[in-house]
């Protein structure tokens, strides 16, 4: 799933953000693979995950977006 960040210089400290809470691992994409101003994180959901685990995700993924200003 991809999370849109349209600012392709806060996008690896995003990254690292979710990464340190040793929750959600991403993947960044950015120029030159996509256009410079398309920058975005991904990450993978399964069927596996809980609802308990959709909600964790998205609480650090709101924290991440705070840390690193692009909320």
């Amino acid at each position: 799933m991809p999370i849109m960040h349209y600012n392709p210089a806060k996008i690896a400290a995003f990254s690292r953000a979710c990464l340190q809470e040793n929750v959600i691992g991403s993947r960044v994409v950015s120029f030159p693979a996509i256009p410079l101003l398309l920058a975005r994180a991904r990450i993978c959901i399964s069927a596996y995950h809980s609802r308990e685990d959709l909600i964790k995700a998205l609480q650090v993924i709101s924290r991440a977006g705070d840390i690193t200003g692009i909320k």
